[in-house]
């Protein structure tokens, strides 16, 4: 649990954590499919992705063929 940035003690949770150890097929696993799935049942879905530039977040989440502007 992490503290709220306002300091009102209102605790800060997260569904998962991955690493720099964990690689493209562990995360759709764990985090991509079950999102496809739900967005393909209706529902609203939304991965946010946070980390240092240049660590691969972009690559990970598109594919290699994606073209960013």
């Amino acid at each position: 649990m992490i503290i709220h940035p306002d300091h009102s003690n209102k605790p800060l949770t997260f569904n998962k954590i991955f690493t720099h150890k964990h690689d493209q097929f562990y995360l759709y696993n764990n985090l991509g499919f079950k999102v496809v799935e739900s967005f393909t049942q209706g529902y609203n879905t939304t991965v946010f992705v946070y980390g240092q530039t240049g660590t691969g977040k972009t690559h990970t989440i598109f594919g290699s063929d994606s073209v960013v502007n």
